[in-house]
């Protein structure tokens, strides 16, 4: 494979990868939700492999209305080839994106007095960055022979079509020119977007304009084929600066949204987001919920109140082969296998570690584009669990929020302990709109391109 790359001083690249769900495994509570129903249906979602300097990375897209009116215009720190875009089954993509959803679990006395500490005994089982693009005509011929312009500094470097995905790979160094272009081609960018264009042209960055041809995209249940980009480069964030181009400012416009699900070797540690603020929510603890959703959303925007921040949702190994790994509780997508893993982004490693982190922010707190680091801290196994609240429980969890009682309720034991082998609960989550998608990757609208003489 032959890139071509720039310095890149001011970006970060993006990173990416998903997972195959395999077998599942014993008991380990009913999972009784996920916060993926209230959140997930505002927010972006990426999958991102890290293996060295190596990236992929994975946008999953669902939609809504007409999509023949999109296209997407992503940043990219190198000159991308064919082979470097892929559109990776969308069962590997849903399977990691809901496994690490913030979740509310319930036991009876004989499920939890197998508990012997922070976790339970034995093998367990395995919810912005662009700007937004409409038009008339979101499919144009596969010509573009005189795209050049020899009085512009626009320079079309590669044209390619992957599974009913159009790109077009660009650089330029005046973000007018680099807008007039888009103009002509068909492109609706926002007019207020060139400063933000400019930004990234001068740290060095090139463009890839994707259009989507819906007739040949094979669209399953609303989702749209993921989309994936690999490549290699030192440098390892994501571009959300580019999403604030189509944003909505109003003042009852609701944050944008990013929610990343990092996949590393396990010795990398845990992954997170430097140069904005980390909150945290109590978590493993007793609470009485009705809506578990709205309830998690509740305590989520009361931390962040209002400003922008990130949360680890989930930090825990998807993959060992030292037989020590397993969930509590499961989703019903079971762990994974290495070659779903590796097909994705990951490396080729015994044990890999999975980050969920989500991410909020409104367009103008955003001021830089996320910066993303490895802690190299191994062994953490930590996530997003609540339990429903049974008074008999109160002496294994505290109650969320007051800690433990003076009295709390015990278990009467039986016959000692034991973890039932009864399978895995299920979990229930939404995808995203299309036009959350603009928190990630440029989403502009596209116009019928204009026929030159």
């Amino acid at each position: 494979m032959t890139t071509r790359s720039r310095p890149s001083g001011l970006w970060l690249p993006l990173l990416t990868a998903a997972l195959l769900p395999s077998s599942a495994a014993a008991f380990c509570g009913t999972f009784v939700g996920a916060a993926g129903d209230t959140l997930t249906n505002r927010a972006s979602h990426v999958v991102v492999g890290r293996d060295g300097e190596r990236t992929t990375l994975t946008l999953a897209m669902d939609y809504a209305g007409d999509t023949e009116n999109f296209a997407l215009l992503l940043p990219m720190p190198v000159v991308l080839q064919r082979e470097d875009v892929g559109t990776p089954p969308v069962e590997l993509v849903e399977a990691i994106r809901t496994y690490g959803d913030p979740r509310l679990a319930a036991y009876t006395c004989d499920q939890a007095l197998g508990y012997t500490g922070p976790q339970f005994r034995g093998l367990g089982c395995g919810g912005a960055l662009g700007c937004d693009m409409s038009a008339k005509n979101g499919i144009y011929d596969d010509s573009w022979n005189g795209w050049n312009d020899t009085a512009s500094t626009v320079d079309v470097l590669n044209h390619f079509n992957v599974d009913g995905y159009e790109l077009v790979v660009l650089s330029a160094e005046d973000s007018g020119q680099l807008w007039n272009w888009l103009d002509s081609h068909g492109y609706a960018v926002p007019d207020a977007g060139r400063d933000v264009l400019q930004e990234y042209l001068d740290a060095g960055l090139f463009f890839v304009a994707v259009k989507i041809n819906l007739a040949l995209l094979n669209v399953r249940d609303g989702w749209l084929p993921p989309l994936q980009f690999q490549y290699s480069s030192p440098f390892f964030g994501l571009p959300i600066r580019i999403g604030t181009i189509s944003a909505d400012r109003s003042a009852d416009a609701v944050p944008q949204e990013v929610i990343i699900n990092v996949l590393a070797d396990e010795a990398m540690g845990q992954a997170g987001i430097s140069n904005y603020p980390e909150v945290t929510l109590d978590a493993d603890c007793l609470a009485e919920v009705d809506e578990f959703g709205a309830w998690y959303e509740d305590r989520l925007s009361g931390a962040l109140d209002g400003k922008a921040g990130w949360i680890r949702e989930h930090s825990w190994p998807v993959l060992s082969l030292s037989n020590d790994y397993h969930c509590d509780p499961c989703t019903p997508t079971g762990d994974f296998d290495p070659y779903a893993l590796r097909q994705l982004g990951a490396p080729l490693a015994d044990n890999i570690h999975l980050t969920r982190l989500r991410a909020r922010y409104t367009p103008e707190q955003a001021n830089s584009d996320l910066v993303l680091y490895f802690d190299h801290k191994s062994g953490i196994k930590a996530q997003q669990r609540y339990v429903q609240y049974q008074h008999e429980l109160e002496f294994l969890w505290p109650v969320c929020d007051a800690g433990f009682p003076e009295e709390p309720g015990t278990c009467e034991v039986v016959g000692g302990y034991e973890v039932l082998d009864s399978g895995c609960g299920g979990s229930k989550s939404t995808g995203i709109e299309l036009g959350a998608m603009a928190f990630l990757a440029g989403m502009i609208g596209l116009r019928r391109r204009k026929v030159r003489s």
